[in-house]
């Protein structure tokens, strides 16, 4: 990634937790700019989320 990005919120790592709150925080304050960091290919990781 080059130059700068400018963001109101870093979520750094793309597991569960910070993409839930990446789509919370999207809920509540659409105007806010959130940046999700992840160094793997994907946010979410290597895993089938199921919730019974």
């Amino acid at each position: 990634m080059s130059g700068t990005t400018n963001s109101d919120v870093l979520l750094v790592g793309g597991g569960l937790a910070n993409c839930l709150i990446a789509l919370r925080l999207h809920a509540l304050r659409p105007d806010l700019r959130v940046t999700l960091l992840e160094a793997g290919p994907a946010p979410g990781g290597n895993h089938t989320w199921s919730f019974h």
